[in-house]
């Protein structure tokens, strides 16, 4: 017993700061960051949008709108809802170009003796095709920007209720990442 307390006392005052440091450093890697929240938030979000499908005939803000007029009501004290989502665009699609460089290098002589190399490049650019089973050629897609929430609308039976409408507010908020004066919840006409 009093050797190891006379190993606690042989602890010099930096070997002790040295063991703090090394426990913060523990503490900060254990916990969460904000960074890695958001990025996780993002992925879910990514993953939703991606349900998207445009081959049905309606736009990404129609989709969202029948989405949420679906879900919502599911919320306690919601009642019917009426959605509207603004866009600011319709995304965008990147296509895979193939760009060939060409290079042709020639070099000259002059009557002093001198030379010169001149070097040229050209190229052109095409856009990569992918042929469908139905023998449809179509741009090939690497990557897609989907549209831009601007703003949302909800019309909803509890939208008198203040609970209801921060809620409905916090979940818009999370699911399109736009300001929460981008959104308005209000009470839908009875009757």
């Amino acid at each position: 017993m009093m050797s190891k307390l006379n190993r606690l006392k042989k602890i010099k005052k930096e070997d002790f700061v040295v063991l703090l440091l090394i426990g913060v450093l523990i503490l900060v890697v254990a916990l969460p960051s904000e960074k890695q929240t958001k990025r996780s938030l993002d992925e879910a979000d990514s993953v939703a949008i991606e349900t998207f499908n445009s081959a049905e005939g309606e736009t990404y803000g129609e989709y969202w709108e029948k989405k949420l007029e679906h879900i919502l009501p599911a919320m306690e004290g919601v009642g019917r809802v009426k959605v509207l989502v603004s866009l600011k665009d319709d995304g965008e699609l990147f296509v895979e170009k193939d760009t060939p460089v060409t290079r042709s290098m020639t070099k000259e002589k002059d009557s002093n003796g001198g030379t010169r190399e001149i070097t040229e490049y050209s190229g052109s650019e095409t856009t990569l095709m992918v042929t469908q089973t139905d023998g449809k050629q179509i741009p090939y897609v690497i990557r897609e920007r989907k549209p831009k929430v601007t703003g949302i609308l909800v019309l909803a039976q509890g939208g008198d209720n203040d609970r209801i409408r921060k809620e409905i507010t916090c979940l818009l908020q999370a699911l399109f990442d736009i300001e929460a004066h981008k959104i308005v919840v209000a009470k839908m006409k009875t009757g």
